[in-house]
């Protein structure tokens, strides 16, 4: 007998039982009983899935969070100031100043102020 051997259609063939009203309602009663456990699995599985995507998202947003505080020191503003020539029109960018003084700093803040 191999794999691709046709089956012997010649044996008799098992009757079955008539079913009565009795098993009828048992098969009914278990089959009932099987789906709606399958029914509360699949509602377990589905509620463990959403706790994980849940505590995944809240990590998530916590990283950012740290991420944000840390990056914030980092950022700083340098403001600057347009200095805009009536007559010519011309635009130039006044260089901030930062405190310290050399003497090329000191000559260009004197000539600036007594212009």
């Amino acid at each position: 007998m191999g794999i691709f051997s046709r089956k012997n259609d010649t044996e008799p063939k098992k009757k079955k039982k008539p079913a009565t009203a009795k098993d009828a309602s048992y098969d009914f009663i278990n089959a009932s009983r099987e789906f709606e456990k399958s029914r509360i699995s699949e509602m377990e599985k589905s509620k463990v899935l959403a706790w994980k995507i849940t505590f995944g998202a809240c990590a998530v947003a916590i990283i950012n969070a740290i991420a944000i505080i840390g990056l914030t020191p980092l950022k700083t503003v340098q403001p600057y100031v347009i200095r805009y020539d009536n007559n010519t029109g011309a635009t130039d960018i006044v260089t901030m100043f930062d405190g310290i003084q050399d003497e090329n700093q000191a000559e260009i803040s004197a000539k600036y102020f007594s212009a």
